[in-house]
């Protein structure tokens, strides 16, 4: 990640995108009343800050809390419910094992159909809600945007499986709850994203047809311009990805499959994708940017809990634990978590070995700074010495 990272910042200096944030210019949507800016000296809206932090506070924070603990309570009573249904149909009799396999397998698969639609309309609260705090920049609407999407698909999407990992210790309830959240998920996001939306677009285009006599004079590009669905932007693509990643990083020590499952869904998530953009999506606006944002906190905060939690399943997988018989408990886990600080100080060590920007860039970034400075100075050397000839001539 850190080596992406600064690939990232090498090609955002040669594209003139690496300082962009160095000075923003207000939201198109930030509003507010027009006062005197002491930077630009032009009118800009000013909105006054215990407004926005009323509505951040008593707001949107409380929203959020109250999404959370609906999330809570989906879980658990989705752990009531498999509970009672692994009672009611158990394995002793081997002619109807598929048939209690299904059963059993009926709660995850509900739950993981339920999922979607709440991650769906969490999506929009929170997106929302951070129009409402109006923020002027629009880093500062990101930042915001992003911290509530990382909370709540973070307890969302993962807490269940943390649950059944170390409080419950059952890793087959594990395997079988991500096994079902991650093809659900799949299936859902290639209907949502891909499917309907096209259907939509065949049924618009055939009511463009009918009524094609009505507007004779727009052009055929226009009208098909007018069958495409409007780009929602690169938010719900960067959630696909975090849950994926989550999925395989938090969790491939208890189901090493998933990786391969990752794998073949961005295989078939690349060509989607392509479809989607060509043939589904109007064509987007192209925004600078000079990295991913705060995407990518949340997923340096991810890998490093992913660390933590394969350290802990590894240690308590029975197979694991008579290889080391020979130590008490106590030993035991101190060797696991002596591992899991080294393999945190490796982390951090990369972190910290490999720059965020790379050298050549930072030797062009002075050196453009200077040549700068450079031009500044000569440009008020020219103007001292033209108000100094005009004195002389009077």
């Amino acid at each position: 990640m850190e080596l992406w990272k600064n690939y990232t910042n090498k090609l955002a200096h040669q594209w003139g995108t690496l300082d962009i944030e160095i000075f923003e210019r207000p939201r198109s949507l930030y509003y507010g009343d027009p006062q005197l800016s002491p930077i630009t000296n032009t009118e800009e809206p000013q909105y006054p800050l215990w407004k926005h932090l009323l509505k951040k506070y008593l707001v949107s924070y409380p929203l959020m809390l109250v999404c959370v603990a609906i999330s809570l309570i989906m879980y658990f009573t989705y752990c009531g419910i498999q509970q009672s249904t692994d009672e009611k149909y158990p394995f002793n009799d081997s002619v109807l094992f598929i048939h209690a396999k299904s059963m059993r397998m009926a709660p995850s698969l509900g739950y993981s159909l339920l999922i979607g639609p709440v991650n769906l309309a969490y999506k929009r609260l929170a997106t929302f809600l951070t129009d409402l705090e109006n923020h002027r920049l629009q880093s500062s609407y990101e930042n915001n945007l992003t911290s509530k999407l990382f909370i709540f698909f973070f307890i969302n999407c993962f807490v269940g499986l943390f649950y059944q990992a170390f409080f419950n210790a059952n890793f087959a309830n594990v395997t079988q709850l991500l096994t079902s959240m991650v093809i659900v998920n799949a299936i859902l996001l290639k209907f949502t994203e891909q499917i309907i939306p096209y259907l939509w677009k065949l049924q618009k285009k055939k009511q463009l047809i009918e009524k094609r006599s009505d507007d004779a004079q727009v052009s055929s590009a226009v009208r098909q311009l007018k069958t495409l669905t409007p780009f929602q932007g690169t938010y719900g693509d960067y959630v696909t990805i975090f849950e994926q990643y989550g999925y395989v990083a938090l969790f491939s020590a208890v189901f090493p499959w998933v990786t391969i499952c990752a794998l073949v869904n961005n295989l078939f998530e690349l060509r989607g994708d392509a479809f989607k953009y060509c043939h589904v999506y109007q064509r987007p606006f192209a925004q600078q940017s000079w990295n991913i944002g705060s995407w990518h906190y949340a997923f340096d905060i991810l890998s490093s809990i992913a660390i933590v939690t394969n350290t802990a399943l590894i240690a308590m997988q029975p197979t694991v634990r008579e290889y080391f018989s020979s130590y008490t408990d106590v030993e035991y886990i101190l060797i696991f978590v002596a591992a899991e600080h080294v393999l945190l100080a490796i982390k951090f060590f990369i972190d910290f070995a490999i720059p965020d920007v790379p050298y050549e860039v930072e030797i062009e970034r002075v050196k453009a700074l200077y040549e700068s400075n450079q031009a500044l100075r000569r440009q008020r050397a020219n103007k001292a010495l033209q108000a100094e000839k005009s004195i002389v001539r009077l």
